[in-house]
């Protein structure tokens, strides 16, 4: 991991404060994320070049594999939905490093309900793939 994480650094990535396994490399237009998980990578993000090049430097100093696309990760399953962003009209927003204050707590009081949560619900479902119970709709991991 040592070895691993000095690499990345060497990059321009950081490690993220939250989760050490987390490397970030952000400018102004762009951000790639780097997750690691044992003997496991996803590499993610706006600038098709830049991992393109982080996969190449990677694969100089260690034995790697790119499966392209992933369907599965840490137990969960992962899929692309290609339209989200503009179904969602979000196409030309601009990157947060935190978009809500950190640790806030919301009730259900708080805020004002959306007058037609239809599009809220189409982008949670889109994000969201529940296998528990459909009578309570938990998913596995029980939120």
């Amino acid at each position: 991991f040592a070895k691993f994480s000095s690499t990345l650094q060497q990059s321009g990535f950081t490690s993220s404060a939250h989760d050490s396994a987390l490397f970030i490399q952000q400018s102004t237009k762009d951000i790639i994320l780097v997750l690691l998980n044992v003997n496991d990578m996803i590499i993610i993000g706006s600038d098709i070049d830049g991992i393109f090049i982080l996969m190449q430097d990677l694969n100089r100093h260690f034995e790697i594999k790119d499966l392209v696309t992933v369907s599965y990760f840490l137990g969960l399953e992962v899929s692309t939905t290609s339209n989200l962003l503009p179904h969602a009209s979000l196409t030309y927003s601009k990157i947060a490093s935190t978009p809500l204050e950190p640790n806030i707590r919301f009730t259900p009081p708080d805020g004002t309900p959306l007058r037609d949560p239809t599009l809220y619900c189409t982008l949670v479902g889109s994000l969201v793939d529940w296998h528990g119970d459909p009578t309570d709709r938990c998913s596995t991991t029980g939120f």
